[in-house]
């Protein structure tokens, strides 16, 4: 049976709470990921920050765009609020009880934890610290090897 720690992306890219907003974007931005798991000053997992968070952050509140008459006036409105909110820190927007799933778990262990929670990737932790990211394309992946692995199997037995 395939561990959590079998697939999942490590070593994992985190941020501090400090973080402001605009830093955290570009990180994952340049790192291809969507969310970055946020550590403490100990390195403990205290939240979590997707490109969901950050989008959601930084449209621009619905007053904003009640005012706004035009395509350009709206524009304005959008880099303005993404102005404001870039020197933020992350720990202003970022999830704080973050389901997480244990690398000595089992990848059946992390297909149920992201179809009943419907997350894209669940941190992996190891004593309370992250150690990587398991997301849904990783199971998958993992599920395609093991069904090709056992076809296999079968076709020689």
């Amino acid at each position: 049976m395939l561990l959590v720690k079998d697939i999942m992306m490590s070593p994992v890219v985190t941020i501090s709470e400090e973080t402001p907003l605009g830093e955290a974007v570009a990180l994952m931005h340049d790192s291809c990921i969507s969310g970055l798991p946020v550590v403490d000053s100990q390195g403990d997992l205290v939240g979590l920050v997707t490109e969901y968070d950050v989008i959601q952050a930084m449209m621009p509140r619905n007053t904003d765009f009640l005012l706004c008459d035009t395509i350009e006036t709206r524009i304005e409105a959008l880099q303005s609020r993404f102005y404001e909110m870039a020197e933020q820190p992350v720990s202003s927007i970022m999830a704080k009880n973050v389901t997480t799933i244990a690398d000595h778990e089992t990848i059946l262990d992390a297909a149920g934890v992201v179809l009943v929670r419907r997350f894209k990737r669940v941190p992996v932790t190891r004593n309370g610290k992250p150690v990587g990211i398991v997301s849904r394309v990783d199971i998958l992946k993992a599920m395609l090897q093991c069904s090709t692995n056992g076809h296999e199997e079968a076709k020689a037995a």
